[in-house]
């Protein structure tokens, strides 16, 4: 018999794409509504099932019915035929492998669509129902969200559907994995319903990247992803308008959905128009508790900043919030101001989930903000002001609270304002733990001035860690930076990639020998620059050997060679967990496969995989033998992946530039670290806001039509009035 794709192909566009998977083909007999048995050619394609009846001019098939998985609503089987249906189409089918049929049916289903756009139906005999739990059928395929889009493709009319663009799209879809990236050339396609409800009915994505759209045109597509989709947790919304009608939107929320992103980044937005705050007044509604909040190179002006925080202090929504992150900040407005006022105000007194709280590249007077958070945020735990003035003394802060962390990089010092900020935190009862202070921008001329202040007294009690990237220091500068560091009582954590001159690394490297054998080192980041410290700094990693303190190393690119590659093999069987070591020059493949066997053999937790090392290995092998060394390094890798999670660049999943994920050994933890030193406060008061309802749990294990049809609907309403925080709080009031 004539191939069964190329037989059909010509009935529909589905059947001329390479990707349209043909699973199972076979004449089945139906009965006419004369009741005359007929034969017709049943097949079940990835993409839905197709019933053909035979054509006698031209001859060939002609679809009789088709009904893709996502329309199916009811399947039945019985000892001697099948039955699928959807609304107006029915298949009552005979074939002597039915219910074999019926399962794999059942198993494609499940596959693409599991119990989304609505739980389907099942009518079986108890014998058959035995039959069908006992088949195994696991289908595979390459993208299921690729797979889910060409069955939902099957509900357009045919002679819309042109198979070039199906098959761009189908590709396009298969870069999915965590990651949706819309755009406005997807958004004008005819192909893009079938996208959107491809995504809806996902359970892998996480993040849905909405660029360059006019948002009130996604808004229709927006409704079965929000209906449907449980998965997606990040929104980002890249250069989007909000102009036109918002009013469908609205309505969006006032139906219950499972829907529960919790995390909303604005990147390169207008944030100053009437339609913005049109579109986030909608969050007054919002089904989800948003944990996560970010602006990135938006403009603003000191209007919308007061509606924004306004917004965030009264609608339901915000109320746990634990992160709000600000970045590259436009104005016409000056916004210091307004923003000392907002932090005045009983904002972090009402937001007492707050965590992490960042506010980038603003120029704004750092000086002048941070006593102002301190004082009324006693819920922060890391405070970014990164690439910001810092220029006069700051006033004295006493009390600390739950600030762990205070990233300061790339911000502008001078001699004085940077030693008063030590002396703040030397004078503090409970100081932060944990200070980031890389790439400073000091003038050369008060670098002498602040190490000499610095060799003063300051003690800072709490000093766990201090990363000092990329502020270079001659070995009289590190002498004193070096002194500073073992007064300090906790300190065991130290960043200075990039930090150490080379034209007198020697004597700089015996203070940080000293350093080592005074203090438990645990962390130490000291990558190299332009310049490396090669061999010189074998005697360092002899130290930490010696010590047996070290936990977490990075020494990506100082070019340590053979013998510094033999230390670190050492290291990881015998007390690293974590290590970053490429880039360090090995002479030839053996070493380093050593090496590599070595941390595979270990209990690390993490290290990276040392790919330029590698590649200039093989680059050093004649061609004819270079294959085999190859393989060797493919096989290491492929025990790697089993051992850590690779990721040769370890930044946002999201792949724009909203905040690229550091990859610095202090923003990981030591396995006997505990996540906070602080539990979190949570605010009790939140309950009276949130609404909790019983009936949200049977939505959750099954399906919200489950809600409309089941019998328990009436005793759900009213154990759900009676148990309800009002009614707790109404029945106090009256007892009291």
């Amino acid at each position: 018999m004539q191939n069964v794709k190329e037989q059909i192909a010509p009935t529909h566009p589905i059947f001329q794409l390479t990707q349209t998977r043909i699973l199972w083909s076979d004449y089945v007999m139906k009965k006419s509504t004369h009741k005359v048995m007929q034969q017709r050619l049943l097949v079940i394609a990835a993409s839905g099932m197709f019933l053909f009846k035979k054509t006698a001019f031209p001859k060939g098939l002609a679809i009789s019915r088709i009904i893709p998985y996502s329309a199916l609503i009811l399947v039945t089987a019985d000892s001697q035929k099948m039955g699928f249906y959807m609304p107006k189409i029915s298949m009552s089918l005979y074939h002597q492998n039915h219910v074999q049929i019926a399962a794999m049916v059942l198993a494609i289903r499940s596959i693409l669509f599991g119990d989304k756009p609505r739980t389907l139906k099942k009518m079986f005999d108890d014998e058959i129902s035995i039959e069908i739990e006992a088949s195994k059928y696991n289908f595979k395929f390459d993208s299921i969200l690729a797979e889910r889009f060409l069955s939902l493709c099957v509900e357009i009319p045919s002679k819309d559907l042109i198979p070039e663009q199906m098959n761009d799209t189908y590709e396009g879809l298969k870069k999915f994995t965590k990651t949706a990236t819309i755009t406005p050339e997807m958004l004008t396609s005819n192909l893009f319903g079938p996208v959107a409800k491809a995504i809806a009915f996902d359970t892998n994505i996480d993040t849905l990247i909405l660029k360059g759209l006019n948002f009130t045109l996604f808004v229709p597509y927006f409704i079965p992803i929000i209906q449907y989709n449980s998965s997606i947790h990040n929104i980002v919304m890249q250069s989007i308008s909000f102009s036109g009608n918002l009013t469908p939107y609205f309505n969006i929320w006032k139906e219950r959905t499972l829907f529960s992103a919790n995390t909303y980044t604005f990147l390169d937005c207008q944030l100053s128009t009437k339609n913005f705050f049109m579109y986030f007044y909608s969050f007054k509604d919002y089904p989800a508790d948003i944990q996560s909040l970010n602006f990135v190179h938006c403009n603003l002006n000191k209007a919308s900043l007061f509606e924004i925080f306004k917004y965030l202090m009264t609608m339901n929504c915000f109320r746990v919030i634990s992160e709000l992150y600000f970045s590259e900040i436009t104005s016409s407005d000056q916004l210091e101001a307004p923003l000392k006022q907002v932090f005045g105000s009983q904002f972090f007194q009402q937001h007492k989930n707050i965590r992490d709280f960042s506010l980038i590249d603003g120029s704004y007077n750092v000086n002048a903000l941070l006593p102002v958070i301190v004082k009324r945020a006693e819920s922060i735990a890391k405070l970014n002001f990164t690439k910001n003035t810092f220029l006069n003394p700051i006033e004295q802060i006493t009390e600390f609270y739950q600030i762990e962390e205070i990233n300061l990089s790339q911000c502008t010092f001078n001699s004085k304002s940077l030693l008063s900020f030590f002396s703040c935190l030397s004078g503090a009862t409970n100081s932060p733990s944990r200070i980031i202070l890389n790439q400073l921008s000091i003038i050369s001329s008060e670098w002498t001035e602040f190490y000499n202040g610095l060799s003063e007294c300051f003690i800072i009690p709490n000093l766990v860690m201090i990363s000092w990237c990329d502020n270079m220091m001659n070995s009289q500068q590190f002498e004193k930076f070096v002194r500073f560091l073992i007064r300090q009582p906790k300190f065991s954590e130290l960043g200075i990639s990039n930090a150490i001159s080379t034209d007198d690394s020697n004597n700089s490297l015996q203070y940080l020998s000293e350093l080592i054998k005074s203090k438990p080192i645990r962390k130490l980041e000291i990558r190299g620059g332009e310049k490396s410290l090669g061999s010189e700094l074998i005697s360092i990693l002899n130290d930490l050997l010696a010590e047996k303190t070290i936990k977490m190393l990075d020494v990506s690119g100082q070019g340590i060679g053979n013998e510094g590659l033999e230390i670190i093999g050492v290291l990881a069987g015998l007390c690293l967990e974590e290590l970053r070591f490429d880039n360090n020059l090995p002479s030839d493949h053996d070493i380093l496969i050593k090496i590599l066997n070595k941390i595979i053999n270990s209990k690390m937790s993490y290290c990276d995989w040392p790919k330029n090392d590698i590649s200039a290995c093989l680059q050093k092998i004649a061609a004819n033998s270079r294959q085999a060394v190859q393989n060797d390094f493919m096989n290491l890798r492929n025990q790697f992946q089993g051992k850590f999670i690779i990721n040769d660049e370890l930044t946002n999943s999201i792949g724009i530039k909203k905040r690229k994920r550091t990859n610095s050994i202090f923003q990981r933890r030591i396995k006997s670290e505990s996540i906070y030193l602080y539990p979190p406060k949570i605010d009790t008061n939140i309950l009276m806001y949130r609404n909790s309802l019983v009936s949200d749990a049977i939505t959750e294990c099954f399906n919200k039509d489950y809600l409309k049809t089941d019998p328990l609907v009436e005793i759900l309403e009213k154990l759900d009035n009676e148990t309800s925080v009002k009614a707790y709080l109404q029945q106090q009031t009256q007892n009291a």
